[in-house]
């Protein structure tokens, strides 16, 4: 089993961001890894990396986030996971992320790809408390080039400050398509938007968007192929209107 935790806090002083930053796993460290981009009295940017090949039948890693008081932490990933040919094994993926009232979280993950013969178990839970939100962006892709896919089971999770405010369960084997979920495609590329909602921009043809009951919003693309999805240039233009908004001081 592999955990990484990273808690952000603001300085009382008024001097960098509190960045603390705990690893388990074999060999003494988890197999991610944290490193530090920027940081300032109020935000911070870090990217998570892989320290090894992920993921491989057995394993079990975890990613766990915590966001002070009026910090904003951005997190972006140098490269994508691939989940392997587990050979009658399987995987789990977790992350647990929490928000302090005023913290402000900034995701943009990379391609999630499962493997023929990969079987992932994949939960994500955000907590959010008062006025915190999340902004997540991820990708999930069936299969390398010419191949069917594995299997992934997701389970997401959010709870707001009032209470629940979205819960999603996604099982996808790429050798048994199905009808209204992704049928013959393999891609599922998403923009999760959590305390706010999404800036009222035009929806790029081929998205799909939905408006939560609390404030939130969910945008996907269901499609073929990584590079024809729609969904980068309606992220990069939500995540340019949420910079603008300054996380209080």
């Amino acid at each position: 089993m592999s955990h990484t935790e990273l808690d952000v806090d603001r300085d009382p002083s008024g001097g960098r961001v509190r960045i603390h930053v705990r690893s388990d796993g074999p060999r003494g460290r988890g197999h991610l890894g944290v490193r530090v981009l920027e940081a300032g009295p109020a935000h911070v940017r870090v990217a998570l990396l892989a320290e090894g090949a992920l993921l491989v039948a057995g394993d079990d890693v975890s990613v766990g986030m915590r966001v002070g008081t009026s910090v904003r932490l951005e997190v972006v990933e140098p490269a994508g996971t691939v989940a392997f040919d587990m050979r009658g094994g399987s995987a789990r993926w977790g992350v647990a992320v929490e928000v302090a009232d005023g913290g402000d979280l900034v995701w943009r993950a990379e391609p999630f790809v499962v493997a023929t013969g990969a079987v992932v178990d994949r939960d994500v839970a955000v907590a959010l408390d008062g006025t915190g939100t999340v902004a997540l962006r991820e990708m999930l892709v069936l299969g390398r080039v010419r191949e069917s896919g594995g299997v992934i089971r997701q389970r997401l999770r959010v709870e707001g400050a009032a209470g629940p405010m979205l819960a999603e369960d996604l099982a996808i084997d790429g050798a048994r398509p199905r009808v209204g979920m992704l049928g013959t495609h393999r891609v599922v590329d998403s923009v999760t938007l959590l305390g706010r909602r999404a800036p009222w921009i035009p929806t790029p043809e081929g998205m799909h968007r939905l408006e939560l009951e609390r404030a939130g919003t969910v945008l996907r693309y269901i499609g073929d192929e990584t590079h024809t999805s729609p969904v980068e240039g309606f992220w990069a233009a939500t995540v340019a209107a949420w910079r603008a908004e300054a996380v209080p001081v």
